[in-house]
């Protein structure tokens, strides 16, 4: 009897209204979390039916999800466009990768590329990478003065021509999150061809000629979430040198590139903040 009278008081307080001044306090807090209600309700009803990973599944050949395709899709000043992404993580069941994919955007401007990479997780690994552009759209600009002699206002657009071979090769060693390595890179580029508006000065230094470049450089990344196509936490850097030179010796370039990221999670699994950065600075030709 004591211990029912006791299991009878406790529910009768557990079922007793809050206070008045307890309601009224908790309101503001309420009214902060219905925008985002309808939000959370969907996010809830996704994750119950799967609907995600139903979605997810289109885009894969296998279960394993080791090969897919993805869309791509473009805009620019060209107008826009789309192109096709495929992919294999898992090329005769030992962890090689390649894939392939192409952009055209409008009637003027088509992006291809071809990669190949050892297995991921070998310590030592290898690759080579393959890009071809061919962009006749390609705005110049230019300020007047000697060095040019004509100028390019804002009303009067002048575009040309770029044709670009780019390959490359790497190899690289790891150790925990840390990856090194060194590459080679070859380009074959012809600017000029297919000028659109005013024509600039005859011998300006950079058109209407093609370059051979060659050189090489060295690519340092930190991966806190190694192995994961979409992490839930965690963060990525990588860093990039790059030196090309001519054989004439009066064309080439260097490069500085720098990139972050950062994963956040929020709220519930899968439900994840990513944030993303990055820095390139590009001296001559």
């Amino acid at each position: 009897m004591v211990l029912a009278s006791a299991l009878l008081l406790s529910e009768s307080a557990a079922a007793a209204p809050r206070p008045s001044a307890e309601r009224i306090l908790g309101l503001p807090g309420r009214i902060l979390e219905l925008p985002w209600w309808p939000i959370g309700r969907a996010l809830d009803f996704a994750q119950r039916h799967a609907l995600f990973e139903r979605l997810e599944d289109l885009f894969y050949f296998n279960e394993a999800r080791t090969a897919g395709w993805f869309p791509n899709f473009a805009s620019t000043g060209s107008g826009r466009g789309a192109g096709l992404l495929v992919f294999h993580n898992d090329l005769f069941g030992a962890g090689h990768q390649a894939g392939a994919d192409f952009t055209t955007a409008g009637t003027k401007q088509f992006f291809a590329s071809v990669r190949y990479a050892g297995p991921a997780a070998a310590s030592r690994r290898f690759g080579a990478e393959l890009d071809y552009a061919r962009d006749n759209d390609t705005e110049l600009y230019a300020r007047s003065g000697p060095e040019l002699g004509w100028a390019t206002a804002p009303s009067d657009r002048r575009g040309y021509g770029v044709t670009r071979l780019h390959g490359r090769l790497w190899r690289e060693r790891h150790r925990g999150a840390l990856r090194a390595g060194l590459f080679g890179a070859a380009e074959d580029c012809v600017t000029g061809d297919g000028f659109s508006g005013r024509q600039p000065p005859a011998g300006l230094a950079g058109f209407s000629r093609r370059v051979v470049l060659g050189g090489g450089g060295l690519r340092a990344e930190w991966d806190a979430a190694p192995g994961k196509a979409r992490a839930a936490r965690g963060a990525r850097l990588a860093a990039e040198i790059e030196a090309a030179a001519a054989g004439d010796g009066e064309h080439g370039y260097s490069r500085q590139f720098f990139e972050g990221q950062a994963f956040l999670p929020l709220f519930a699994p899968r439900r994840v903040l990513a944030l993303s950065g990055s820095w390139e600075r590009l001296n001559g030709l």
